[in-house]
């Protein structure tokens, strides 16, 4: 079985397809009609999959408004009431389906933590229990023949429909047949019942929050009638945060996530969800681009808590805050040099180089380059004083995890290197190369490039950077809870993750690792900050 059906017009592929790709990190099973195969027969295809689908997530377009196909689809699922709407551009959602509430994505840009997004995924759950979510009540049974009922409605009100006879090849064998209206069906009027309430659990992050709902102070044993209403939440040192909660007809929980304030000189974060994944080299995952090296095997299970990423890598504007604030003097500042090319184009310690001066054009909004382990240590310990908060580097573990997306491929975005979503180097080594979205020989200014599922970006390219492990050779005895592995001096080497601007295309695979000593510094290498939830 399937979770979710996309049903959709084949000209708004390009905005589905990230869709898909972002309900599919977040654990669903999507199908959507590139999954089906030469040869196979379209019309049958697409009615095992209806069958076989928890909920059908309808996208709403012009283009999809006018398809017959794509109303057919809406009228089988409307029927088993398992219609969930996403509003993709403006357009006048066909009765009867707009008697089912959409989600807005028209201003959607894939993040995973856009609000409107999270609230489809609150929609996805009610027709896909999740073990965190209790489970919704089942649906009224539809009153009068079902079928035959929506029909006729969508006959009344667009006239002669051509997607009718496409609906009627979805139907089950023993399905009664669709005869077209010829007058208004007669719908008996539901028998009113009192008003129930049911209780409403609110648990905040953090527990001191202060939440109302419709302006009043949150009481725990308060009950409340099945309906909509507003919620606000604030406490000291975090986002306000407004939303809206659908009472339906049972007890239910909702989980309220306040999001901590952040000081201008903070790099965004992310807020990456806990789950289990195989880290290191799965053959037929990672074996891509001139195959798997040694060091990322033997692949293995790894469970993560839920934690935090920045967005990007840290910037040259967020390093100079962190430089005026301290007075910090970097590796290659207090060494006088930093591993790249000379005027005459050979690999050295060029001298006078540094994060300041990187031997390429850089703007704030470029990755910090040139820095040491232990430069971007001082960063994210300075970064926690300055804030109150645990920022740290990412595990290794956790820096693989969050890199994938959820994908299940080599890259986030597939099994073959593109510079439409990450900026790398030529297909051999080494050096930079501008192609297609990527016009940057060198560094190009963070989040230039797609988001993945989690909503990250340049995880793929751009820099390398650092994590908090020590360097092991292999995963032999690596931990399954994702913490950083111990055991190694001061000077011993740590791990680089993520390949760089001048990378081959080997070495830009979410799996790929390095390492360096805790001092070694480079025109492409980085960092991003982390934080523990």
């Amino acid at each position: 079985m399937t979770d979710i059906f996309i049903s959709y017009s084949n000209q708004n592929r390009d905005w589905v397809k990230p869709l898909a790709a972002a309900l599919e990190a977040r654990g669903y099973s999507v199908w959507w009609d590139p999954d089906i195969l030469p040869g196979q027969h379209y019309q049958a295809v697409i009615q095992q999959a209806l069958h076989a689908a928890g909920c059908v997530v309808v996208v709403w377009t012009p283009e999809s408004v006018a398809s017959d196909y794509v109303r057919a689809e809406c009228l089988w699922a409307f029927s088993k009431r398992n219609l969930v709407g996403v509003l993709a551009r403006d357009a006048t959602i066909p009765t009867p389906f707009n008697a089912v509430h959409a989600a807005d994505l028209r201003r959607w840009k894939g993040r995973a933590d856009d609000v409107n997004f999270r609230r489809l995924l609150r929609g996805i759950a009610l027709l896909n229990p999740r073990d965190d979510i209790p489970p919704p009540p089942p649906p009224p049974k539809p009153v009068g023949s079902g079928l035959k009922v929506l029909a006729a409605a969508m006959l009344l009100a667009g006239g002669a429909w051509g997607g009718l006879e496409i609906f009627k090849s979805f139907q089950e064998p023993n399905s009664p047949a669709v005869q077209p209206a010829t007058a208004p069906v007669s719908v008996p009027e539901p028998v009113p019942e009192p008003p129930k309430a049911y209780r409403l659990v609110v648990e905040a992050t953090p527990a001191d929050a202060v939440v109302m709902i419709d302006g009043q102070p949150y009481q725990a044993e308060r009950t409340w009638r099945a309906g909509t209403y507003r919620i606000h939440a604030e406490a000291d040192g975090y986002r306000p945060l407004e939303d809206s909660v659908t009472v339906r007809a049972a007890d239910q929980t909702v989980t309220v996530e306040l999001e901590p304030e952040q000081l201008p000189f903070e790099p965004q974060m992310i807020a990456i969800p806990g789950g289990t994944f195989t880290m290191g080299c799965v053959p037929e995952r990672d074996d891509v681009e001139g195959g798997c090296y040694d060091d990322e095997k033997p692949a293995h299970e790894v469970t993560l808590k839920p934690f935090w990423l920045a967005k990007t890598e840290v910037t040259v504007g967020q390093f100079r805050a962190f430089v005026d604030s301290t007075g910090h003097k970097t590796t290659a500042e207090a060494q006088g040099s930093c591993r790249s090319y000379d005027k005459d184009g050979q690999w050295s310690d060029v001298k006078g180089r540094s994060w300041r001066k990187a031997g390429f054009e850089q703007t704030d909004e470029h990755p910090a380059v040139c820095l040491s382990w232990n430069d971007a240590q001082a960063y994210v310990n300075w970064l926690s004083r300055e804030t109150g908060k645990d920022y740290r580097l990412p595990t290794e573990a956790e820096w693989e995890y969050a890199a994938r997306g959820g994908a299940k491929t080599a890259y986030f975005w597939g099994n073959k290197a593109s510079h439409e979503y990450a900026n790398y180097g030529k297909d051999e080594c080494c050096d930079g190369l501008a192609s297609g979205r990527d016009q940057w020989v060198h560094t190009s200014p963070v989040g230039s490039f797609p988001a993945n599922g989690f909503g990250l970006q340049d995880m793929n390219g751009n820099v390398y950077e650092w994590v908090q492990d020590c360097w092991q050779s292999d995963y032999t005895n690596a931990r399954p809870d994702g913490g950083a592995r111990p055991g190694c001096d001061a000077n011993a080497s740590r791990v680089l993750r993520g390949g760089s601007w001048s990378s081959v295309p080997r070495n830009l695979r979410s799996a790929y690792r390095s390492a360096y000593n805790p001092v070694y510094r480079n025109f492409y290498v980085g960092f991003r900050a982390a934080r523990t939830n």
